[in-house]
């Protein structure tokens, strides 16, 4: 099976991400590679049975150079895909981190489902918390949260992300997708 783990990154977090969901399946018997959105044409992604897609969270969805990258992917290319995306919002485990992640971070999966088609078949998503670039950590500090304990206590695990339990889960989640779909 041809992998293509393509991905789209700022900051570096989402790369690093995609870099270590690389590695776990290399060491399976199958055809991976990797590739920024720069480095390979929307007409080649038709040679692969797997798309991994990544990308970081931008104003709630997805960045804006992605988005124009996959609407010009041909109509008619054969694909299954995984979406992952890096998200500066708290995982969702209660009522409030729930809101925030569904307002900030909610539209990724939607972009996402932009390239789907009879001949694409969505198979999964992961996503995490990243490090967040310093006009959006103080974007996120004066705009959203504005419980100075509470943003301290967050920067302090914003800082730390994606941390080495997330590559972990994200390897995990690839190998399992790999498994049960080939």
């Amino acid at each position: 099976m041809k992998v293509l783990f393509l991905y789209y990154s700022v900051t570096k977090n989402t790369k690093k991400l995609m870099e270590e969901m690389f590695d776990e399946i290399t060491k399976l018997d199958h055809d991976t590679t990797l590739k920024s959105i720069k480095e390979i044409n929307q007409d080649e992604l038709d040679q692969f049975d797997l798309l991994v897609i990544g990308a970081p969270c931008h104003h709630a969805g997805l960045p804006r150079k992605l988005k124009e990258y996959l609407e010009e992917v041909p109509k008619e290319a054969s694909f299954k895909y995984v979406e992952v995306f890096t998200h500066a919002t708290e995982m969702p485990t209660d009522d409030y981190t729930t809101e925030m992640f569904n307002r900030w971070a909610g539209k990724c999966d939607g972009d996402f489902r932009m390239i789907e088609s009879d001949n694409r078949e969505y198979i999964g998503l992961f996503h995490c918390m990243s490090k967040a670039s310093f006009s959006i950590e103080k974007f996120i500090q004066f705009k959203i949260i504005k419980n100075k304990e509470y943003f301290k206590g967050y920067k302090k695990r914003l800082r730390q992300s994606p941390t080495q339990n997330d590559f972990e889960n994200g390897r995990r989640f690839i190998k399992d997708i790999i498994s049960n779909q080939f």
